[in-house]
C-alpha cells in the first residue's frame, strides 16, 4: 500500500513566517514536537492494528487519515496516544540539561506541552474533540451530537483566544480564531483531520 503525502501551500507560508519572525530554533522545536505527537498517534494506530493511509500537513499542523481500527476504544487511545507521546517530550525536555542545545530542548518541551494541552481541547478537529465526538456517538443521535461539538468548539475557540489575549500569548489567540473558524465547517463536513 502506497503511502500518500500532502503539504499545503498556506502550511509553508506560515512555517516561514514564524522562522522569519522567531528563528530556526522555533521551527525545529515544533516540527519536532508535531512529530512527536503524531508518531503517538501512529504508535495506537498500530497497536490497535490499523494502517496508516496519508499524511497531511496543512494550516492547522499534522494530521493523518488510517483505517482498520476495530472498536472505539482502540479509536480513542489511538487518538490520546498523540498528546501523551507530546507530554511525555515535554517533561522530558524541561526536566533534563542538553547542554549547548539546551535552549532548543526547553523550548520544544514547553511548544509540545502548549501543542499537547491544545489538543486536548473539546473541539473539532482537535484530538480532544475527536475524543468528545467518539464518546457521544455510543448515546447521542448526530444531529444533537453535533450541536454538542459545534458549541464545545466555539466554546474552546474561545476559551483560547481569550487566555492569549489575558496572557499576551499571542500564539493562543491565533489558536482560538482557527478553532473559531473550523466550527464553521469542519463539524458539518465531517472532515476529520
Amino acid at each position: 500500500m502506497k503511502l500518500g503525502v500532502r503539504i499545503s501551500a498556506i502550511c509553508v507560508a506560515v512555517l516561514l513566517a514564524v522562522y522569519y519572525f522567531y528563528g530556526f530554533s522555533t521551527i525545529i522545536a515544533f516540527i519536532a514536537s508535531a512529530c512527536v505527537h503524531e508518531i503517538g498517534h501512529i504508535v495506537g494506530v498500530v497497536l490497535f492494528g490499523g494502517k496508516i493511509k496519508s499524511i497531511h500537513l496543512e494550516i492547522g499542523g499534522f494530521s493523518m487519515d488510517g483505517a482498520g481500527l476495530a472498536s472505539r476504544m482502540g479509536e480513542i487511545v489511538a487518538i490520546l496516544l498523540g498528546p501523551m507521546f507530546g507530554l511525555g517530550l515535554a517533561a522530558l525536555c524541561c526536566n533534563f540539561s542538553f547542554g549547548k542545545y539546551d535552549y532548543v530542548f526547553k523550548l520544544m518541551g514547553q511548544i509540545s506541552l502548549w501543542l499537547s494541552a491544545y489538543n486536548l481541547l473539546p473541539a473539532m478537529p482537535l484530538d480532544g474533540g475527536r475524543i468528545a465526538e467518539r464518546l457521544l456517538s455510543t448515546r447521542i443521535r448526530r444531529e444533537k451530537r453535533e450541536k454538542i461539538l459545534e458549541a464545545f468548539g466555539v466554546f474552546s475557540g474561545v476559551f483560547a483566544a481569550l487566555s492569549g489575549i489575558f496572557s499576551a500569548r499571542y500564539i493562543f489567540v491565533g489558536g482560538g480564531i482557527c478553532l473559531l473558524i473550523a466550527q464553521t465547517g469542519i463539524v458539518k463536513r465531517k472532515r476529520v483531520l
